[in-house]
């Protein structure tokens, strides 16, 4: 459910705004009209400038936390993050979480992927992680 609910403001930005069915495929009446049908809320200009950082996240390679993802001749965006994991109800530097969403293309995404793992904390994160793409 988690990665679900991490999911669905990114399937909001690519459906141009619209939040047409919450993670368990039922409508949300407070975002439809009378007649059913999804309203935006989030305006045309925000899901631009949320997909031009997210591309910058996968195709800038001097900015970009996501570059070694970027796959040549795909319009790609894409948003990372990392965490920390509990271990033994405390959080510590043992143990941390590392993910990428991407989606494509990037100007009317058609395909949502998201990868994430769990690795320790002193690991170092490097391109073999990218074979995946």
């Amino acid at each position: 459910m988690i990665l679900l609910k991490h999911t669905q403001p990114n399937m909001i930005i690519a459906d141009e705004g619209k939040h047409i069915r919450s993670i368990d495929d039922v409508y949300v009446p407070e975002h439809t009209d009378e007649e059913g049908n999804p309203i935006k809320i989030f305006s045309d200009k925000t899901c631009k400038d949320v997909i031009e950082l997210m591309r910058q996240v996968i195709q800038d390679e001097k900015i970009g936390t996501g570059n070694g993802y970027n796959i040549e001749g795909f319009d790609m965006a894409a948003k990372t993050g990392t965490g920390e994991v509990s271990v033994g109800g405390s959080y510590g530097n043992d143990i941390s979480t590392s993910n990428i969403m991407a989606a494509a293309p990037a100007n009317d995404p058609k395909i949502l992927v998201y990868y994430g793992f769990q690795s320790p904390a002193t690991y170092v994160f490097d391109k073999t992680h990218y074979k995946i793409f």
